[in-house]
Order: structure tokens, then C-alpha cells, then sequence
């Protein structure tokens, strides 16, 4: 504004010195120049005096932030700093912990080598034993099968004296045929036996008949004997007890007979004598005799 007024004043003085109006206009026009551009001028100086304003502003929030992250970075420092110490602190006793775990390992590896060697050893003797009781029993499997060996020699030659010996003897009964095949004639056995009174199973067959059968296991035959039966009562309806089985047939019928066993079925010779004395043939006994082979 200064720089106008004093453009202003010279103007005037000049026109106060020329009449000349061309000077005159150059002058106004002149002068009208550097109010424009002092204006302009102003107008610069006002926007920079704002931006440096502006720029001052911000470098002092600038300046804060700084010292704010100055302060941070400081915290951080302390806090990194009580961090490493805290994990060389950890550190140290973790190398503690591994050298102390390292220590017993290597104490147990020591203990643990010994044990194998010794291990070494007891399997060694173990060994030992075993050779030792192989030949033991190598020299008694030898001296058991040599045993045996005589033992069976001892045995075949006992057994070829009784063959010799049965060969020779001569049985006192001669059997001229039987039911299947001979025999070794020196095997021919007479058996005989009876069945018991009071007790004796007697089951109704068809037809009015009645059987039982009757075990000769014990004779010990191999084949089938030739039996003879008859039977045998102690009691019954008639006055005479003796005349009751004469009204029966089949006393000498021998059914399925094998080497351990026969069957007898006895029928009535009429209805009535079964159905009075089918009561008491608990009372009756088969008598049998038995001949044949048991080799």
C-alpha cells in the first residue's frame, strides 16, 4: 500500500509539472499497473503469509507427533530392553534345564550300556546252558532209544513165547462151526449166565409178545457165539408156579444176536395167559450158554 501512495504522489507532482495529456494518460496508466499488481502482490503475500501459517501449524503438530513417537520409541526401547532380559533370563534356564537333562541321559546311556553288557553276558551263559542241555539230551535220547530198541526186542520176543505158547496149548472146547467165521481154535470159550429175577426189564412188543434183552459183553467175544436159551419161572397165577411158562413160545428164540448182546421175545400160546400173567414176568429169568471165539 505504500509502494501506491507513493506511486499517487509522484503522479501528482508530475502533473503538477506537465500539462501534457498523453504523459497524463501515461502516467494513470502507469499508475492504475501498480495498483494492479501491488494488489496482486498482496494477494501473493496474504496466501503465502496463510500457507506459511498453515505450514507453521502443521510442523507444530508435526513437532508433537514427534516427541509422542520419541516418547513411544523410548517406552519401546525399555520395554525391548526388560524383554531381552526377561528372555536371556528364560534362556539361561532353559540351557540349565537342557544341560541338566543332557547330564542325566548321558548318566542313564552309561547305565543303560552297562546293562547291555551285562545282558551280553547272562545271554552268553544262557547259550552256554542251552549247547550244555542239547547234548545232554542228545546223549539221553540216545541212551532212551537204545533203551527202547531193547524194550521192544524184549517185548516181541515175549510176545512170539505166549503165540508159541497158545499155539501149543489145546483148548478143551472144539467149536466145528459157528455163527460167522472160525476163530484161532485155541480162543474157543464157553460162556454162560442168567438174568436177574426182580428187576428184569421186560417190554410189550406186537402181538402180544413180550423181549428183553440181555448183555454178553463180558464173555469177550470177537465174533458172534452160538446161544442156547431157556426160561425160568419163579412165580405166577397157577397154584403151580412151574406150569406157567409151558403156554408160552419163543423160551429158546434167539433175535439179534451179536458179539455183546441177543434179544428174547416170548408169545403167548393164547390171549388170556398174557393178559393174566403179564404182571408177574418180573419174575422171570433168562438161562443162557454161549460158545465161541475170542481171538
Amino acid at each position: 500500500m505504500k509502494s501506491v501512495l507513493i506511486a499517487i504522489l509522484f503522479a501528482q507532482n508530475l502533473v503538477s509539472v506537465s500539462a501534457d495529456p498523453e504523459v497524463i494518460q501515461e502516467l494513470k496508466d502507469l499508475i492504475m499497473d501498480s495498483v494492479q499488481h501491488t494488489i496482486a502482490l498482496n494477494e501473493l503475500v496474504t496466501h503465502q503469509t496463510q500457507q506459511i501459517s498453515d505450514l507453521m501449524l502443521t510442523l507444530s503438530a508435526t513437532r508433537a507427533q514427534l516427541r509422542d513417537m520419541e516418547q513411544e520409541n523410548k517406552a519401546m526401547a525399555a520395554n525391548f530392553a526388560a524383554y531381552r532380559i526377561n528372555q536371556a533370563s528364560q534362556l539361561t534356564g532353559i540351557r540349565r534345564d537342557l544341560n541338566k537333562g543332557i547330564a542325566i541321559l548321558r548318566t542313564d546311556i552309561s547305565v543303560l550300556d552297562q546293562d547291555i553288557v551285562d545282558v551280553g553276558s547272562e545271554v552268553s551263559v544262557a547259550k552256554n546252558g542251552l549247547i550244555t542241555i542239547q547234548e545232554s539230551l542228545e546223549e539221553d535220547r540216545s541212551i532212551t532209544d537204545n533203551n527202547l530198541s531193547n524194550l521192544r526186542e524184549d517185548l516181541e520176543g515175549e510176545l512170539e513165547l505166549v503165540r508159541s505158547e497158545m499155539l501149543d496149548t489145546t483148548s478143551d472146547v472144539t467149536i466145528l462151526n459157528g455163527e460167522e467165521s472160525n476163530g484161532d481154535p485155541a480162543c474157543a470159550k464157553v460162556c454162560s449166565g442168567t438174568t436177574a429175577r426182580n428187576g428184569r426189564v421186560w417190554r410189550r412188543g406186537a402181538h402180544y409178545n413180550v423181549y428183553t434183552e440181555v448183555d454178553i459183553s463180558g464173555c469177550g467175544f470177537v465174533k458172534t457165539p452160538t446161544i442156547t436159551t431157556s426160561l425160568e419161572v419163579s412165580g405166577g397165577r397157577y397154584t403151580d408156579p412151574f406150569r406157567e411158562h409151558v403156554y408160552y413160545t419163543g423160551t429158546s428164540a434167539v433175535l439179534m444176536a451179536t458179539n455183546t448182546s441177543f434179544r428174547i421175545s416170548i408169545k403167548p400160546v393164547d390171549r388170556a395167559v398174557n393178559q393174566n400173567t403179564i404182571n408177574h414176568k418180573e419174575q422171570w429169568n433168562v438161562e443162557w450158554i454161549a460158545v465161541g471165539f475170542t481171538c
